[in-house]
Protein backbone atom coordinates (compact mmCIF):
# COMPACT_ATOMS: atom_id res chain seq x y z
CA UNK A 1 0.00 0.00 0.00
CA UNK A 2 2.90 2.38 0.64
CA UNK A 3 3.84 2.28 -3.06
CA UNK A 4 0.23 2.88 -4.19
CA UNK A 5 -0.20 5.77 -1.75
CA UNK A 6 3.09 7.39 -2.84
CA UNK A 7 4.83 6.92 0.52
CA UNK A 8 7.42 4.52 -0.88
CA UNK A 9 9.02 5.84 -4.11
CA UNK A 10 8.69 2.88 -6.44
CA UNK A 11 7.03 2.45 -9.85
CA UNK A 12 3.88 0.52 -10.75
CA UNK A 13 3.01 -0.68 -14.26
CA UNK A 14 -0.44 -2.11 -15.05
CA UNK A 15 -2.19 -3.52 -18.12
CA UNK A 16 -5.15 -1.11 -17.84
CA UNK A 17 -5.16 2.18 -15.90
CA UNK A 18 -8.91 2.11 -15.21
CA UNK A 19 -9.45 -1.57 -14.38
CA UNK A 20 -6.11 -3.40 -14.02
CA UNK A 21 -5.97 -7.18 -13.79
CA UNK A 22 -2.16 -7.57 -13.86
CA UNK A 23 0.74 -5.41 -12.87
CA UNK A 24 4.38 -5.11 -11.99
CA UNK A 25 5.92 -3.17 -9.11
CA UNK A 26 9.51 -2.10 -9.77
CA UNK A 27 11.38 -1.86 -6.48
CA UNK A 28 14.23 0.13 -8.01
CA UNK A 29 17.95 -0.45 -8.52
CA UNK A 30 18.83 -4.06 -7.69
CA UNK A 31 15.89 -4.63 -5.33
CA UNK A 32 13.82 -6.51 -7.93
CA UNK A 33 10.27 -6.76 -9.20
CA UNK A 34 6.94 -7.95 -7.84
CA UNK A 35 4.40 -9.37 -10.31
CA UNK A 36 0.76 -9.09 -9.18
CA UNK A 37 -2.64 -10.03 -10.54
CA UNK A 38 -3.96 -12.50 -13.07
CA UNK A 39 -1.22 -14.91 -14.20
CA UNK A 40 -3.30 -15.94 -17.24
CA UNK A 41 -3.76 -12.37 -18.55
CA UNK A 42 -2.71 -12.23 -22.21
CA UNK A 43 -3.26 -8.45 -22.43
CA UNK A 44 -0.43 -7.41 -20.06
Amino acid sequence: MAVVEGINPRRIFVDDHVSPSSGLIWLGNNDGFIFIGNENNDNG
